[in-house]
């Protein structure tokens, strides 16, 4: 977590580790869907000779969304469009009803 304070004096290990870079791609708009996504995939599991199950199949959809713009006048995904949004409503601590709100005038003025 950034900017924790490590309480030393109370028997607490230094274990913070810094990842170059991540701060920039946060700050840049940059979400690593595809790579979290990716990361999943050995979680379930499928053999190439199994037909795949219900649980695979929606995840491929997801992988499939993550890459498809979200119109034809951005290359914005709606996965990368959502999950944006929830980190903006997280960062800037709107309520539900304010999230609620701002997620109904972007759905009456998109197409």
């Amino acid at each position: 977590m950034p900017d924790y304070e490590t309480w030393t004096f109370h028997g607490e290990k230094e274990t913070r580790v810094e990842v170059e870079g991540e701060a920039d791609d946060a700050s840049a708009g940059v979400d690593r869907m595809d790579e979290m996504l990716e990361a999943l995939q050995p979680e379930f599991g499928l053999n190439s000779k199994d037909p795949p199950t219900k649980e695979v199949e929606e995840f491929f959809k997801l992988l499939k969304a993550s890459k498809e713009a979200l119109h034809e006048y951005t290359k914005v995904s709606i996965l990368t469009f959502v999950t944006r949004l929830i980190a903006i409503q997280s960062k800037y601590f709107f309520s539900n009803n304010c999230f609620n709100d701002l997620l109904h005038l972007i759905g009456d003025v998109l197409p």
